[in-house]
């Protein structure tokens, strides 16, 4: 899924698979995704595979994502309890939703200066929120929970 940011930024969000390939029963560890991020900001250029979102983040990230395109009431952050991505709503129009996606940890660049923040501004209109919240959920489809909710 690539979402489109403003002055050519850009961030594509694809799953590679389960963390844990092998499922060893039911476990907290066991819906951990492999997330490959490119990103294209104005803090630079990279890709990175170590990312990792539970099959629930992927579910809440579509959920946020569906209820800003329907305009239904939404708090303005997302974040995860493994912090590697969140989401924050910097503009909250009619017409476009503006979203920061903040990157840590494993998300950022191999050569990331620490202390520094590393984003990505996104300019998303209704029929784009709604197509990020298709896309993600027919990635997620192949990925299904594997019996233990968060």
């Amino acid at each position: 899924m690539i979402f489109k940011g403003i002055r050519n930024q850009f961030l594509e969000l694809k799953i590679i698979g389960y963390e844990l390939p092998e499922n060893f029963g039911p476990s907290y560890e066991a819906n951990f995704l492999v997330i490959e991020l490119n990103v294209a900001s104005d803090l630079g250029n990279w890709q990175t595979d170590g990312c990792a979102l539970s099959t629930t983040d992927v579910e809440k990230i579509i959920d946020w994502f569906y209820k800003l395109g329907e305009h239904k009431s939404q708090t303005q952050q997302l974040s995860f309890m493994e912090k590697g991505i969140s989401f924050e709503l910097i503009n909250n129009n009619t017409v476009q939703k503006q979203v920061r996606a903040l990157l840590y940890s494993e998300c950022l660049p191999q050569n990331a200066v620490e202390g520094k923040q590393y984003y990505v501004d996104l300019d998303l209109n209704h029929l784009e929120l709604k197509e990020v919240s298709e896309s993600l959920q027919k990635e997620l489809n192949l990925f299904p929970s594997r019996g233990f909710e968060e």
